[in-house]
């Protein structure tokens, strides 16, 4: 199992939740999302890593903007 953490911009709402969530559990591999409004953070668990490029773009379509993804330890 892997888990990446997310810096966004752009979330302000309960909405901005479910709609990082939704995107986000459409990316191949992904298990779980857990998202910190306020910090701006954002959670995956993964079988297995995922495409940066998969992941930029579920963040985008969601409407935020990705600034920072790094590999948590596992």
């Amino acid at each position: 199992m892997y888990r990446f953490e997310l810096r966004v911009d752009g979330m302000t709402c309960a909405d901005c939740e479910r709609a990082a969530t939704r995107e986000l559990v459409r990316v191949s591999g992904v298990e779980d999302v857990q998202v910190d409004v306020p910090a701006g953070l954002i959670w995956v668990d993964c079988r297995s890593v995922p495409p940066r490029d998969q992941v930029e773009a579920a963040v985008y379509d969601a409407g935020f903007d990705l600034t920072a993804m790094s590999e948590l330890a596992r």
